[in-house]
């Protein structure tokens, strides 16, 4: 990474122009990218705001929220590679080590522009995404619980998936084992987001990523939850009473929960029915069973942990597997959903990367390791 203070020298200009020249490179690299942020915001923020109750209210709170939550991380790593670096090159003179390696490695205007020009598009994206994820149910009844159980029915008869697997996974330490699973699903993401925004290598993977998972949340969980509105297993007592064809599985789950086994995914369903029969708005909350985003999601570091190699390629294929089938046991989705969002998810890897192909070539990138 060029020093700031080169660049200046190097170039004979001022500082604005230097940034003013990141800035255009970088919306240029970015412009399919934020094409697509800016398509999910300018349909999803108005569309809130002028049917949701509060909407415009909740996308600020949200948003702002947001901002700080992707600000902690990164200020953390900024300030203990740094300390780091100063400690192992410049112990005689830390303080202008320590200005070098923030003005190289981090604040330098190439680095600041690329990374604000992902980060601000994906703040107000994933700000509709919870506010609208809140609202399911509410602008669009649950209608479509009853015709996914049809559909499931027509392709696996009257045994539904979840009955197939509790023969496999039903075991309280099976079922234990995926609760866990199922919420190591955010920091997985949120790390391997944060690696693949801080890496340079594969420009074009690297926006193929982020890209997906920018429209998984703001076209499949927004627009596409709720096109096909619908709660899931766990909350169909609430919705239907009883009985319910996952009365079984409800009461598999609770017996194992009682018997010092706690799931959090009961806690979790607990809440969030608290939440959404009290219509609260906070950030995180929300039910919505199809699209899957969580098997959505599992599925794009799937195909991302391809191209970087073959191990990463099992490693996140079986957390993709894991996930998918701990939605169903867990009882928060039905195996439609997880279908659904992981087709959807696949379509949307496929196009985003033949988009960016005009930016960055992938004959460019170095092959991923055998």
């Amino acid at each position: 990474m060029t020093d700031y203070a080169t660049m200046q020298t190097e170039s004979g200009g001022k500082a604005s122009d230097i940034w003013a020249d990141e800035v255009g490179k970088a919306v240029t690299g970015h412009r399919h990218y934020l094409a697509l942020c800016l398509l999910c915001v300018a349909t999803v923020w108005p569309f809130l705001a002028l049917s949701a109750p509060g909407g415009a209210a909740l996308l600020y709170r949200n948003l702002i929220t947001l901002l700080v939550i992707m600000a902690v991380p990164f200020a953390t790593v900024l300030v203990l590679w740094s300390a780091l670096c100063a400690l192992q090159a410049g112990r005689a003179h830390p303080r202008e080590t320590l200005r070098r390696v923030l003005a190289g490695r981090y604040f330098a205007p190439d680095r600041v522009t690329g990374l604000l020009t992902v980060l601000l598009p994906l703040a107000f994206v994933l700000a509709g995404f919870t506010a609208m994820k809140v609202h399911i149910g509410h602008l669009q009844p649950f209608d479509y619980d009853r015709p996914i159980i049809e559909w499931t029915r027509a392709l696996t008869g009257d045994t539904l998936p979840w009955q197939y697997l509790m023969a496999w996974f039903g075991a309280p330490w099976a079922i234990k084992a995926l609760d866990g699973i199922y919420y190591l699903w955010f920091p997985l993401l949120a790390a391997t987001f944060i690696l693949q925004l801080l890496s340079v290598r594969r420009p074009h993977l690297r926006l193929q990523f982020i890209t997906t998972l920018a429209l998984n949340w703001g076209l499949l969980g927004t627009f596409g939850a709720l096109a096909f509105a619908s709660a899931g297993p766990a909350f169909l007592p609430d919705l239907w009473g009883t009985p319910t064809p996952f009365d079984g599985l409800l009461a598999h789950l609770h017996a194992i929960d009682g018997d010092g086994h706690a799931l959090m995914a009961l806690s979790v369903q607990n809440g969030l029915w608290s939440i959404f029969s009290l219509k609260g708005a906070i950030a995180g909350a929300g039910i919505s069973a199809m699209p899957s985003i969580h098997v959505a999601m599992a599925t794009t570091l799937a195909l991302l942990g391809w191209r970087l190699g073959r191990l990463w390629g099992i490693a996140y294929t079986l957390f993709a597997v894991a996930i998918f089938i701990g939605s169903i046991m867990l009882a928060f989705h039905y195996a439609l959903d997880g279908i659904a969002g992981a087709a959807a998810a696949a379509a949307i890897w496929t196009a985003a990367g033949r988009m960016i192909d005009r930016a960055h070539p992938r004959a460019l990138e170095p092959l991923p390791p055998r």
